[in-house]
Formats: C-alpha cells, structure tokens, sequence
C-alpha cells in the first residue's frame, strides 16, 4: 500500500498514539485521537483496513457529486510494533505488540448534525445511490465482514457469498420462531446491493463549516441488500430513537415487506446469533422465549 505520509510523520504519529494510549483507561482495541490536521483511528485490530478501503472509495465517489456530503479524507493507513513501522505485507494478526494506524482528515470547526435531520436524509440517499465496485459484495470493501445492527454485536457471523447465502441464514431465524407466531420468510429477490450506514447514532453525523452533513463511523456502512437500509432507518434506532425516527420520515422510504420478519429474527440473533444458527437453535426448546421476540 502506498505511504501519503513520510516516514518521520508516521513515526510521530506512532509516538502520540503511543503516549495517548499510556493515558487512556480504554482497551486498545480502538482507540482515536487528533494529532493536528489529521484524525486517527488506532488499535490492535487490523479490521481498520476495511473501514480504510471503505472510506477511500466512498470519499472518491464524494469528490467528484458537488451534491455529496463531506466524506472525510483517507490519508494513510499503516502498522507498527514497538514503536517502529512494520512493512505492508499480508501478515494481519494481531499481536500485542502491534498498532494499526488509521489516518484521516480532521474536520476542524465541526458542529453537531442533531437537528439537520433534512441534511441527514440527503447524505444517507445519497450514500444508498453510490454505485458498488465490481466485483463487490456484501460486507466492507476489501473483504470484511458486513456490520449491521440486525447482527448480534452488530457484525455478521460470517461472509456471505452472496444474497441468496445471507437470506437462507435470515430465514434459518425465521424457522426457529414458535409456529403460531412465525412470520413470513425474508425474499431479497431482485434486491440491488447499496451502502448501508448500519448505525443511525446522531454522533455519526456532523456539519462542517459550510453546514454540509459529514459522515462518520465508517466501521458501520456495509454493502447489503436494500432491506436492510430500509431496517436501519426504520427499527434501527435502538441507540437514538427520536433521531433515526426524524431522519427516517425525510426519506419517506416505503416500508419493505421483509421489515417485520426481520425485525422479530434480529431479536433472536441479538442474543444468541451464531455463523451455526440452525444447529444451535431447536424450534421446541426455544418456545419458552419465542412470545419475547
């Protein structure tokens, strides 16, 4: 992967990080700070390469819409192990001796985004209108998995090749509901793959200074069938109900006819979803809890 940053910059990013870190009490997982112009996502886990390639393509597709949000800029994304820089190769794994560094634009002056409901829905319309790379499929780009909060821990167990794999897993939920009550099994037949933002928290949404919407949280948009963007803004906010509701009646999607059902399977995989879900879930032993979900 090509450097934007100089060797001596990405050393004094690496010592920052690095002395934050002695300050933070939070796991370094994933850790951000703000080293003058840049942001900087940090931690032990290499999945940051996926939100990089995530936002790379999405803020080149912004550059060139007038009418885009701001998309914050990618700057450099690299790894580090006691303080000195690793090669990029296809070694991943995390150690605890090793950072991964995400870099990106700042937006300095930036206010928050709790009222601009009308702005929200714009970028989020035009988030689901950018077109999927070839050769793209569900979850982030470069291969990660797909986050949604219809997942348990709002990450999808495993990769699904492709659409039908990810409704056959839905519908498995769909079976392992009490019979009285089962609705009806997902189809997303005919259904286009778009950009999800998977989590409709005002705090991933900001104003620059011109007072453009700013998207954030990159970790959470995922290319997924168009069902589940209509989910997120209509049962997806579970963290920030008023304003996923607000944003939600802006859009005045209609409602998918695969809403209900997946919102009664999101139940069961918010507790117990599994890459095995039909081998884990036995549709007598799980009556007892089927009228909770």
């Amino acid at each position: 992967m090509e450097s934007t940053l100089t060797t001596s910059e990405r050393l004094e990013i690496v010592q920052h990080c690095c002395m934050e870190e002695m300050k933070s009490n939070i796991p370094p997982a994933s850790l951000c700070t703000v080293l003058g112009k840049y942001f900087i996502k940090y931690g032990f886990c290499s999945y940051l390469r996926f939100q990089y390639h995530t936002q790379k393509y999405i803020h080149r597709m912004s550059a060139e819409d007038p009418e885009a949000p701001h998309v914050p800029q990618p700057v450099d994304f690299f790894k580090a192990s006691k303080g000195e820089l690793e090669d990029m190769d296809d070694d991943f794994g995390e150690r605890e001796d090793r950072r991964w560094y995400f870099v990106m634009e700042n937006i300095d002056g930036a206010s928050p985004a709790d009222t601009a409901y009308e702005g929200v829905a714009k970028a989020i319309q035009w988030l689901r209108d950018v077109p999927i790379p070839p050769g793209a499929g569900i979850g982030d780009l470069g291969g990660g998995y797909a986050h949604n909060q219809f997942f348990k821990d709002c990450e999808a167990p495993l990769r699904f090749k492709s659409i039908d794999a990810l409704e056959r897993y839905v519908n498995t939920g769909v079976d392992c509901l009490h019979p009285y009550s089962r609705p009806p099994k997902v189809s997303f037949a005919g259904e286009k793959l778009v950009f999800t933002q998977s989590d409709m928290a005002r705090s991933n949404f900001l104003l620059d200074k011109s007072g453009k919407v700013c998207l954030l949280d990159f970790e959470m948009i995922s290319i997924l069938p168009e069902s589940f963007a209509q989910f997120t803004v209509r049962g997806n906010s579970f963290r920030d109900k008023e304003f996923g509701k607000n944003v939600a009646v802006c859009l005045n999607w209609p409602v998918s006819p695969n809403y209900y059902s997946m919102a009664r399977v999101s139940g069961i995989l918010l507790m117990m979803g599994s890459a095995k879900l039909g081998e884990l879930f036995n549709t007598e032993s799980f009556y007892p809890f089927a009228h909770f979900v």
